[in-house]
């Protein structure tokens, strides 16, 4: 199993029991920017870059895809996540499309249709680009708006969350030093 930037140990219903499947499997291989329950319990952990340390796209609440560049150099041998696991899977001998960010940016498009008709040039100044539903008269709506995200009038998407974010809820909170809140909202997390 390989692991991506996830903890699922911290999001698991019986932690105990999901700590005893991943020491049944024959392998574990962690890729993340923290050492999580996750990563402690893997046979590999390989470093890679957090949030700000690489390059990327965020699209905001208001549907906007915006660009990122790196505001720092990753740590010690960290490196972007796209690439650890390239290198990962080229190490075992299956080949990788993606030599660049740009090609998996452009994977992106290909899967996802809303992001086929933006290209990394419009994002590099300004505000971004709106991401819009593609016209497709008579097909049923995007699965993303039947999870729960509507499209707005003029094409924005506008996400539709249920009730209220508590933070402390959150279980990449408690294994993010970054992110960690006082030890109240720790405990009230797991009393």
């Amino acid at each position: 199993l390989v692991v991506v930037a996830e903890d699922p140990l911290a999001s698991a219903p019986s932690p105990s029991q999901a700590l005893k499947s991943l020491e049944a499997l024959d392998s574990l291989v962690v890729l993340d920017s923290y050492l999580t329950p996750t990563a402690g319990a893997a046979r590999v952990v390989l470093p890679i870059a957090a949030f700000g340390e690489g390059w990327g796209t965020l699209t905001n609440l208001e549907g906007r895809v915006q660009r990122w560049r790196p505001l720092v150099h990753p740590p010690g041998e960290a490196r972007e996540g796209w690439m650890a696991l390239g290198n990962l899977l080229h190490a075992l001998g299956m080949p990788t499309p993606f030599g660049a960010f740009g090609d998996v940016f452009g994977a992106v498009g290909k899967a996802v249709p809303e992001y086929a008709s933006l290209e990394l040039g419009e994002l590099e100044h300004g505000p971004g680009a709106p991401l819009r539903a593609p016209a497709r008269p008579g097909a049923p709506p995007p699965a993303s708006e039947q999870a729960g995200a509507i499209a707005a009038e003029d094409g924005r998407w506008v996400v539709r969350t249920e009730g209220a974010f508590e933070w402390g809820d959150d279980p990449l909170v408690g294994s993010s030093p970054t992110l960690k809140r006082d030890p109240v909202s720790f405990r009230k997390l797991h009393p």
